[in-house]
């Protein structure tokens, strides 16, 4: 069996999308290199009989050597955990890759504006699982345009991005792996008018 899961890892290598650019911030030019990942590789439609959506949590990490980590975890309006959008896709450095089926999100904590401060994640895949501890930065908010006003987005969906500071493990085929100083910006979304229960 071990040898079948090796031959499945080696199977999903992936290259890493490398990323360069320049960013201009009020007057001033800054050149930015790294790398990213695609949010939607792909969409398949099809009618699904299920509950209307209540909330999700996207949460995509970089690690500091170079692992990344895409993940959603989402819940219907009646509190169910919605299996087919909850789940992640894991890339180590050296490029290979395993998705992680199987996602929960527990132990989120909220601020008085009702954003995420911290949460912890669990995933489990063929051969792996993964544990996150996941903490909000707190950053003053200097400016905001269009709709980033609550009060003059009636109708409207409004996700803030929320920096994140992540630290775990993975354990592959037996093997654990330190997943250390992750950074990313987590979306965070409810279905408005929505009274949720968080895990």
């Amino acid at each position: 069996q071990r040898a079948g899961l090796d031959q499945s890892f080696q199977n999903r290598r992936r290259r890493v999308a490398r990323v360069e650019g320049i960013v201009h911030i009020e007057g001033g030019d800054f050149s930015v290199k790294g790398s990213g990942i695609f949010d939607h590789p792909r969409i398949q439609v099809q009618e699904n009989k299920v509950a209307p959506f209540g909330w999700y949590l996207y949460s995509p990490v970089q690690f500091e050597d170079g692992a990344q980590l895409a993940c959603y975890y989402s819940q219907d309006s009646v509190g169910e955990r919605d299996s087919i959008y909850s789940a992640a896709l894991l890339t180590l450095a050296d490029g290979k890759a395993c998705w992680l089926g199987d996602c929960k999100v527990v132990n989120l904590k909220l601020d008085a504006d009702g954003l995420p401060v911290q949460w912890e994640t669990l995933l489990n895949g063929d051969g792996t699982q993964v544990s996150l501890r996941v903490k909000i930065r707190q950053l003053p908010f200097l400016q905001g345009w269009g709709d980033v006003d609550p009060a003059t987005a009636q109708g409207k969906y409004v996700a803030y991005p929320l920096l994140m500071e992540v630290e775990g493990e993975a354990r592959i085929l037996n093997e654990r792996h330190q997943l250390q100083q992750g950074r990313g910006i987590a979306e965070f979304l409810v279905r408005k008018g929505l009274q949720a229960r968080f895990p």
